[in-house]
């Protein structure tokens, strides 16, 4: 009887395993493309493609235009060293 009741449980983890795969491609597969489909999120997506910048990226170094911005300071840097404050520089 318990090997029984050790079957049924394997059973109902299993099933949720399924639902939970389900619900997370349903999202994945049908809600997210229709998000994307909405005039606001659209502009956004839109306004992001226009300056380079990739919304799936994590950290500024994965944006190209974080490359662009980090050169530029560098640059300013280079030229104006008293540009900022660096309060335990000697």
């Amino acid at each position: 009887m318990s090997q029984n009741l050790c079957c049924k449980g394997q059973y109902r983890n299993r099933g949720r395993l399924c639902l939970i795969v389900a619900a997370v491609l349903f999202i994945w597969l049908c809600v997210l493309p229709r998000l994307a489909r909405v005039d606001s999120i659209a502009r956004q997506m839109e306004f992001f493609e226009s300056r380079g910048i990739d919304p799936s990226a994590r950290y500024y170094t994965d944006q190209p235009a974080g490359w662009r911005n980090a050169a530029v300071m560098e640059e300013k840097l280079q030229q104006n060293p008293d540009a900022f404050w660096q309060p335990f520089a000697q």
